[in-house]
């Protein structure tokens, strides 16, 4: 399916997508590896890594021995995209208050999601407005598609009743790499508005009124249905 959609393209645009072979995407897998166990000296210029790889965690302080003070103090001393996990790699989520942008922490409910999404298969989350939670959504098919999905993968969005909807929420997902990896964000800006192939695995976008060529999607790792209760 992945390949016969590529057929369809115009050629001027299949060579402009960025599969997983691309060197910008590769710059940030390569951040993306860590390596757990200890290390031994070969010589000089040499280490040996005695553990498998591991990717970066989601969020350093969720992890069970880790605490949000540690966290801080890790990304203070850590160069300027951040080492320790893929939300400070690419750019903690932003916010604007009183004209001063400013990074945002994960926040207790968002840790409770992200343990609710590995144990359950469906799940309905109803919430009020603001609090982040479609960019965390975002965040997270950005972190899988990296780590965990591969190339011809399909994730499905469903969001609100006009293709500019769709659209929008496409475009807050290739947004996530523009501070850190702006020449990723320049190829990803370079598809289909309601499209973003990252890492090869393919994220679409539908308004809700026009999911019929859903069906036959297959190797579908996530549908996600936002501001489900407005249409």
């Amino acid at each position: 399916m992945y390949n016969d959609f590529l057929k369809t393209l115009k050629q001027e645009d299949q060579d402009r997508i960025p599969l997983e072979n691309t060197k910008e995407m590769q710059e940030l897998k390569q951040q993306m590896i860590v390596w757990r166990g200890r290390v031994t000296p070969l010589s000089r210029n040499q280490r040996q890594y005695q553990s498998r790889r591991q990717p970066k965690l989601f969020w350093y302080s969720w992890n069970s021995t880790k605490k949000e003070v540690d966290h801080d103090v890790r990304k203070l001393h850590t160069d300027k995209l951040g080492t320790c996990c893929f939300v400070d790699l690419i750019g903690r989520p932003q916010k604007t208050i009183n004209d001063v942008t400013i990074d945002m922490p994960l926040v207790p409910y968002q840790k409770l999601l992200w343990q609710t999404l590995k144990e359950h298969k469906h799940i309905w989350v109803k919430k009020s407005r603001g609090l982040g939670l479609s960019t965390f959504m975002l965040y997270y098919i950005a972190y899988k598609c990296i780590t965990e999905w591969t190339a011809g993968d399909h994730v499905v969005i469903v969001t609100g009743t006009r293709i500019e909807t769709a659209a929008d929420l496409i475009q807050r997902l290739k947004l996530l790499f523009k501070r850190n990896f702006p020449k990723l964000y320049s190829q990803l800006q370079q598809q289909n508005d309601t499209v973003c192939i990252l890492n090869g695995v393919m994220v679409e976008a539908y308004p809700a009124g026009h999911t019929d060529s859903i069906r036959g999607r297959d190797r579908v790792k996530m549908v996600l249905v936002d501001e489900a209760d407005y249409f």
